[in-house]
């Protein structure tokens, strides 16, 4: 069973790891700091989100039938900055795990106050 809650936001020990491609341990938050920080642990991995839109990209990242390579090509030069689906362990978007995933994070959406797909 899917572990959801979430903390207050600290600047600390919170950071962004969902935001364009970056290095691996996440970057600062810029701008206006959440008020909470969303957290959903499943399959043995956990997923922090400073936002709803993060929650529902994942959601439906997971979701997807036929996700996204885990792996895009680069030009080598890069070789340390990823998206935030890169980063996943292996076996996470297997069909079994995926569909997992992707309930709990709808759960996630709901407790969160966000409303379900249409």
């Amino acid at each position: 069973m899917a572990r959801i809650w979430r903390e207050r936001f600290d600047p600390e020990r919170h950071r962004d790891f969902m935001t364009g491609a970056q290095e691996p341990g996440g970057r600062p938050v810029t701008g206006r700091p959440p008020e909470w920080v969303m957290l959903v642990r499943e399959c043995g991995v956990t997923l922090q989100f400073i936002s709803l839109e993060q929650l529902r990209e994942a959601r439906d990242y997971f979701g997807d039938p036929r996700p996204m390579s885990t792996r895009r090509h680069n030009n080598g030069l890069e070789h340390y900055w990823h998206f935030w689906w890169e980063r996943l362990p292996k076996g996470l978007v297997r069909s079994s795990r995926r569909r997992r995933m992707t309930k709990a994070l709808e759960r996630a959406l709901n407790r969160f106050g966000a409303p379900s797909r249409p």
